[in-house]
């Protein structure tokens, strides 16, 4: 094999590499795992780590997840957005962005007098517009 054929083989295969290296990483759906928590919390989510503004999210169809509040803590963001089974994303001041759609269904009716309808409840911010 000649040298100069043995040199485009590597810069081939390095080339390859490289590609590979720098392809997008794709979206995930991210299910919320826990009763109360803050939105930025890695292990709150699984797959592990808050979504991203690429990322599904998901409050509300885990076991975990019923009849309670997810706090965004910071500025957050999810491609979609999916709310159901009694749970409730609150913005403390804080805002969700969501590229694409936001769906909030549902509501939980455990036995007793407690109704848990799917939320968002929108504090009042600093913005002009809240």
């Amino acid at each position: 094999m000649s040298r100069e054929f043995r040199s485009h083989r590597i810069a081939t295969r390095v080339s390859a590499v490289l590609l590979a290296a720098a392809a997008p990483v794709l979206a995930a759906d991210k299910s919320w795992l826990v009763g109360n928590g803050v939105w930025g919390t890695a292990g709150n989510w699984n797959p592990n780590g808050a979504p991203n503004g690429a990322d599904n999210a998901f409050i509300g169809n885990s076991a975990g997840a019923t009849n309670a509040t997810v706090s965004l803590g910071s500025n957050a963001s999810a491609a979609n957005l999916i709310i159901s089974d009694g749970m409730t994303l609150r913005t403390q001041l804080f805002t969700p962005t969501i590229g694409g759609h936001t769906s909030i269904t549902g509501f939980n009716d455990p036995a007793g007098p407690d109704f848990f309808r799917s939320k968002i409840m929108v504090d009042d911010g600093t913005g002009v517009i809240d």
